[in-house]
C-alpha cells in the first residue's frame, strides 16, 4: 500500500538549501533535454510548464487551474500585497487538493492488482 512520506516543516535556510537544490536540479536537467532535443532553454521550460499543466490537470482540473491562477496573481506585478496573501492560500489550498488526488491515484489499481 502506498504511504506518503511525512512533510517536513524546514527552516528559513532549509527552505532555501532546497530550493537551490531544486534550482540546480532543473538546470541541469534542462541542459540535458535542450541537448538531446536540440531546442532552447526557454522552449523547453515552457513546453514543460505545459506538460506538468496537463499532467496536474489529469489529477484534478479545478484544483490545478487554482494553483495555476494563483501563481499568476502571485507573480503579476500589477498585484498588491493583500492580493499575494490571498493568492498564496489559494496556491496552498490547491496543492493540497493535488496531493490528496495524487494519494487516491497513488491507492487506487489500475491493473487489478493492488498498488
Amino acid at each position: 500500500m502506498f504511504q506518503r512520506k511525512p512533510e517536513k516543516l524546514l527552516s528559513p535556510d532549509q527552505e532555501q538549501m532546497v530550493r537551490q537544490k531544486v534550482r540546480d536540479a532543473l538546470l541541469a536537467a534542462t541542459d540535458v533535454a535542450c541537448r538531446a532535443i536540440g531546442c532552447t532553454g526557454i522552449s523547453f521550460v515552457i513546453m514543460g510548464t505545459q506538460r506538468w499543466a496537463e499532467d496536474l490537470a489529469e489529477l484534478d482540473q479545478k484544483a490545478a487551474a487554482k494553483f495555476y491562477r494563483a501563481l499568476a496573481d502571485i507573480y503579476d506585478p500589477a498585484s498588491t500585497d493583500g492580493k499575494r496573501a490571498v493568492a498564496e492560500r489559494k496556491r496552498r489550498h490547491a496543492v493540497d487538493r493535488l496531493r490528496l488526488a495524487l494519494d487516491v491515484d497513488m491507492q487506487t489499481p489500475t491493473d487489478g492488482r493492488p498498488n
